[in-house]
């Protein structure tokens, strides 16, 4: 039995709802590569492209993707984390990290007059608190621990999904963490190595492959429809004005 309910209306809802988690995924996992790519080089953190031609475009995105989550209705206690993750990404996608060039900053990045010490700092807490609730999703509203150790299906599939959340969840906690203690102590590594981009990357793939997973791209039951089969469903509502 798979996750999609029986009544028409309702299956309707969740098979979108399965459409926004893959595409949430879609876009966590694409954000560094894209970034990448378009500027072929390795800033000292994922926030740093704000300083590149791709700055307007990191920006854009980031508030694209907090908007899907702002979405995201879920279940239970997924509404207040889905409006939270909204905050907290538009807050760290308008105030900008340090600058660490020697250079001033391009004037075109500047949103709106503000301290840059102080929208480092907010910048900062926020993204670290944006990763922390994707990292909550994939370890605890995705799988619901009580439901996980005391199951009430024999499905081998969603057993099996509910392992890759919490496995995603535990990567991204110790990679969070790690990050955590090497800002706590303040290490070299920070500014000599880009260290700091890698976890950023680390985190968003894995948080990324886990919202792909719970949006129906592997491991899905056998009458649960594929992504690109609910992509073209939706495009062809939109065309006959549904």
């Amino acid at each position: 039995m798979s996750d999609i309910p029986n009544n028409p209306e309702q299956k309707k809802l969740a098979e979108e709802y399965l459409l926004l988690r893959f595409v949430i995924g879609a876009m966590g996992m694409a954000l560094p590569v894209i970034l990448f790519l378009a500027t072929w080089g390795i800033q000292p953190s994922i926030s740093h492209y704000y300083y590149t031609n791709m700055g307007n475009v990191f920006v854009g995105y980031i508030i694209v993707l907090s908007v899907f989550l702002f979405a995201y209705p879920g279940y239970e206690k997924d509404h207040f984390f889905s409006k939270a993750a909204f905050l907290f990404g538009c807050i760290f996608a308008l105030l900008p990290t340090k600058y660490l060039g020697t250079l001033n900053p391009p004037l075109c990045h500047v949103v709106f007059p503000y301290k840059p010490e102080i929208a480092g700092k907010v910048h900062l807490v926020c993204a670290s608190l944006f990763l922390v609730i994707l990292m909550i999703y994939s370890i605890y509203l995705f799988v619901k621990p009580n439901k996980f150790l005391h199951p009430k299906s024999d499905n081998p599939k969603k057993t099996l999904r509910n392992w890759v959340y919490i496995i995603c969840g535990f990567i991204m906690a110790a990679d969070l963490l790690a990050l955590l203690i090497l800002f706590l102590i303040s290490s070299p590594l920070i500014d000599a190595t880009p260290v700091v981009y890698w976890g950023e990357v680390i985190a968003l793939e894995f948080f990324g492959f886990s919202w792909l997973v719970k949006g129906g791209a592997l491991w899905r039951d056998e009458d649960t429809p594929g992504p690109m089969h609910r992509m073209k469903r939706f495009i062809s509502k939109g065309r006959a004005g549904e």
